[in-house]
């Protein structure tokens, strides 16, 4: 049961016990431990969003009626009233609250992407020579978001590499030792003529010109080719996706990031269709740019209802549509949120402005997780992280997951932290190991 669809029952179950003026919050907050409360003083049920992220549908629904039922009756604590009443709007635990008891390494997989599943085990307790009582246990199972060995489908845990350089007309090899003792031979392409990338070339007038450059503009048919350090980032990309699964391009605002990203799509037509997640202002500008370049007209997606276009090689979304939203205005509820389930043809996405995904607990970047597994990912941005470095890992995370499994490992190595009480405050990045790059586009 996703947060979505919990909040949705939450919101039908206050309108049919006609708690009309109530709502619901979800809170992402890493140091709370309840599994959901009661706010009298707001009229709200607040839920914990880790509680629904691994735990059953019933097991959901029981803690949204029990919180109800302390709703509707206010003053009674736990006592025999109370329990009447949450048995008859159809709770079937009508113990006292329980906190959500999860371990820092299962907080932590949560928190990183990785999947929890969740097994209840019965045990036997002898409570006195006659009396026996069963007891349930849960058993937490953490698959880490990591790639598998082809050979033995064990994760691929990089040990050391190392790359082959060929002649100047052979691509390189790169060779990938794994600890389960498999090698692994990634084929770098090269001599890709990212440098004969120009706008509108599938117009005749421009196929025909012979080009006059003035630095990357031409003075005769006035269309442009990228510069040579934006053919650089091209092959970056191309090289980057040829061994990791992401790559992240960091040059500051207006030196062309989006075309570089252009240049390789158009290059590497296997790598279509393309979906194009973007800030809600800019998917025109990324309408014109993919019709630019590309010759390629996307599909814009504005609400949830839009019907997807199929055989279409691009398509654009914005962050915010991507976020499911139940709101309810009087005992009517309006469910906003686009259905990513529905873009499964999707072979890369392009994450804009990758910033918007930088809190490891929000909605937007649990949404943006499940559309890229299995996809390539292209994220750009001049500022990938704004106040700590810590925000770095969940683009970090997409890109790489084998090298940056863990949030807990990744703020602990790279991330200065300082404390004002238990919980940590993250700062800057952390250059004492010595390893870390200050040049982004290589981290």
């Amino acid at each position: 049961m996703n947060r979505q669809d919990a909040t949705l029952f939450a919101h039908e179950s206050l309108i049919k016990h006609g708690l009309n003026d109530w709502h619901v919050r979800i809170s992402i907050t890493n140091n709370n431990y309840y599994l959901g409360l009661c706010s009298y003083k707001d009229k709200c049920i607040i839920l914990n969003a880790h509680h629904l992220d691994i735990h059953p549908e019933p097991e959901i629904k029981n803690t949204i009626l029990h919180e109800i039922a302390h709703a509707l009756c206010p003053g009674m604590g736990h006592n025999a009233g109370w329990e009447l009443k949450a048995k008859l709007i159809g709770c079937t635990n009508t113990a006292p609250c329980s906190h959500l008891a999860l371990s820092p390494d299962i907080i932590d997989a949560i928190r990183s992407g990785a999947n929890v599943k969740i097994i209840y085990e019965e045990d036997t307790i002898k409570r006195n020579v006659v009396v026996e009582e069963k007891i349930t246990r849960p058993k937490y199972e953490i698959t880490q978001l990591r790639d598998k060995c082809p050979h033995c489908g064990k994760d691929a845990i990089e040990t050391r590499s190392s790359l082959i350089h060929s002649s100047s007309d052979s691509p390189d090899k790169k060779m990938i030792f794994l600890k389960c003792g498999h090698l692994l031979i990634k084929t770098i392409p090269k001599g890709t003529p990212f440098e004969t990338f120009i706008s509108n070339n599938h117009e005749p007038r421009v196929r025909a010109c012979k080009h006059v450059w003035e630095k990357n503009k031409c003075n005769k048919c006035f269309e442009f080719k990228p510069f040579p350090f934006q053919v650089e980032g091209m092959r970056f990309i191309e090289t980057s996706l040829t061994v990791n699964k992401g790559v992240l391009i960091c040059d500051e605002m207006g030196l062309g990031k989006t075309i570089q990203m252009l240049g390789y799509l158009f290059f590497h037509q296997e790598a279509l269709p393309v979906l194009f997640v973007v800030k809600s202002a800019l998917k025109f500008q990324f309408f014109k740019e993919a019709l630019k370049w590309l010759n390629i007209i996307p599909q814009v997606i504005s609400s949830s209802q839009d019907h997807i276009l199929p055989m279409f090689k691009a398509y654009i979304i914005s962050y915010d549509i991507m976020v499911p939203k139940n709101r309810k205005r009087g005992d009517k509820i309006i469910s906003q949120g686009f259905d990513i389930s529905r873009l499964e043809s999707i072979k890369t996405v392009v994450l804009d402005e990758c910033q918007q995904i930088k809190n490891v607990d929000s909605t937007r970047t649990q949404q943006v997780r499940r559309i890229v597994k299995d996809k390539n990912v292209i994220a750009l941005s001049g500022t990938p992280w704004k106040n700590r470095g810590s925000e770095y890992f969940s683009i970090l995370n997409m890109m790489a997951p084998q090298k940056f499994p863990s949030f807990a490992q990744f703020s602990q190595r790279w991330v200065n932290t300082r404390y004002r009480t238990i919980q940590g405050i993250y700062k800057g990045f952390s250059y004492k190991t010595g390893s870390f790059r200050s040049n982004e586009r290589n981290a």
